[in-house]
C-alpha cells in the first residue's frame, strides 16, 4: 500500500510539472527565446562599409585607453581568385587580399591607390583580418559601390 501512495505521489507531481491538468484548449506556457546571434564578424554597416572593433592593446590599456575607433572596411569582392578589401586607419589605406582558404593575407600599404610596401602573413584565428576574411568566404560583405 505505501509503495502504491508513494507511486500515486510521484506521479501527481510530475504530472503538475508537466502540465497534466491543463485544459486541452489552454495556450502553452511562454518560453523566452535567446537572441540569435549574427553570422558575420562586423559590428556596423554603413554606407556600403562594414567596421570591425579591433581589441585594445596592452600597451592602450597601461595607457588608460577603453576601446579603440572601429575599422572601416569596403570589401571589393572576389577578382582573379582573390578576396579583396581596403581599409583606413590613421590616414593609412590598406589593401588585403587572400585566396581561399585563406591560410595566408598579402596587405599592402597605398599611396594614392598604388602599392608601396606589402608582405605577406598568416591569417590567424581571433585577429581582426581573420574574421572580416571570414565575412568576405561566408558571404556576408557585398561588394563596395562608389556613390554616384
Amino acid at each position: 500500500m505505501r509503495m502504491h501512495i508513494a507511486a500515486i505521489m510521484t506521479f501527481t507531481v510530475a504530472c503538475s510539472v508537466a502540465a497534466c491538468s491543463k485544459a486541452p484548449n489552454a495556450a502553452p506556457p511562454s518560453v523566452a527565446v535567446a537572441p540569435v546571434a549574427p553570422m558575420h564578424n562586423y559590428v556596423l554597416e554603413q554606407n556600403g562599409e562594414y567596421g570591425y572593433q579591433p581589441s585594445v592593446s596592452e600597451q592602450e590599456r597601461q595607457q588608460g585607453v577603453g576601446q579603440v575607433p572601429l575599422i572601416m572596411v569596403r570589401y571589393f569582392g572576389k577578382q582573379h581568385g582573390e578576396y579583396r578589401l581596403r581599409a583606413t586607419a590613421d590616414g593609412q589605406t590598406t589593401e588585403t587580399t587572400c585566396k581561399e582558404p585563406c591560410t595566408y593575407v598579402k596587405e599592402a600599404l597605398l599611396i594614392d591607390g598604388n602599392p608601396v610596401q606589402s608582405q605577406t602573413m598568416q591569417n590567424t584565428p581571433g585577429t581582426l583580418i581573420y574574421a572580416v576574411m571570414a565575412d568576405a568566404i561566408n558571404g556576408q560583405l557585398n561588394p563596395y559601390k562608389e556613390a554616384p
